[in-house]
């Protein structure tokens, strides 16, 4: 394109280029009304869910008007983001048909110029048509799927909220899952002390009763031999005075 005339690839680069812009400048909303559609949708069936499950409570309560009141709120809410939704689609929508419209006139206006002159041939126009809409083609990948690449990045910052929720809950329980582990060798440390507490209270009494009877014992030989010295002691007093006694 760019050797069959210059300007012309000039002008596609400019035409890519403001179309893209335009794109969006038009299009910025789409991503955070299809991400809050996604979530009132969601919003929504969560509540019709609950509502059926629970209709025995709620008929037994009487809460029939403040289920109507808040499902009505949440319907209402996901319709005017899906309005909000349609009229920025809707936007978009006209100025990439006449982006693509444009395509096939801006080509020949370029060129005109130069047939009319005598400068080029008739074929050469169709040449550079075709090759101007090729290239802008190529160019243009933006502004021809900026609704469905909107319509993508919502839903994948869907799933990374998703992901995150799961991986903070796994998280809290990886975290719970410790602190009852660290909890529950404390406790055993401390059940462990305690019994050993408890047995060397337990043993005390019976080294302490072991040495009373081991006191007794002692006690009670040392009385032996005080007897037996002291019965010893009065028979010999005794032959004694029998000898020394005048016949």
């Amino acid at each position: 394109l760019y050797t069959i005339y210059p300007p012309l690839f000039v002008a596609l680069i400019l035409y890519s280029t403001g179309g893209t812009v335009g794109s969006i400048v038009l299009g910025k909303n789409l991503v955070g009304l299809n991400f809050n559609q996604e979530a009132r949708e969601a919003d929504l069936r969560y509540n019709l869910v609950r509502v059926r499950e629970n209709a025995e409570s709620i008929a037994f309560y009487r809460g029939e008007q403040d289920e109507r009141r808040l499902l009505m709120q949440r319907l209402q809410a996901a319709v005017e983001n899906y309005l909000g939704l349609l009229t920025a689609s809707r936007n978009l929508d006209f100025f990439t048909s006449f982006y693509r419209y444009m395509i096939q006139l801006l080509p020949a206006a370029v060129v005109a110029p130069l047939f009319f002159a005598g400068k080029i041939e008739f074929g050469v126009v169709n040449q550079s048509q075709s090759a101007f809409n090729h290239v802008l083609n190529d160019l243009s990948l933006i502004v021809y799927q900026f609704e469905n690449l909107a319509g993508f990045s919502a839903v994948i910052d869907r799933l990374g909220q998703f992901t995150e929720v799961m991986e903070s809950q796994k998280a809290a329980g990886t975290l719970a899952a410790g602190t009852a582990a660290g909890a529950g060798a404390t406790a055993t440390a401390s059940a462990g002390k305690q019994e050993e507490a408890t047995s060397s209270s337990e043993a005390a009494p019976a080294v302490n009763g072991a040495a009373t009877l081991a006191s007794s014992s002692t006690a009670s030989i040392n009385g032996d031999i005080s007897v037996e010295y002291i019965t010893h002691a009065s028979s010999s007093a005794s032959s004694s005075s029998s000898r020394n006694t005048p016949l």
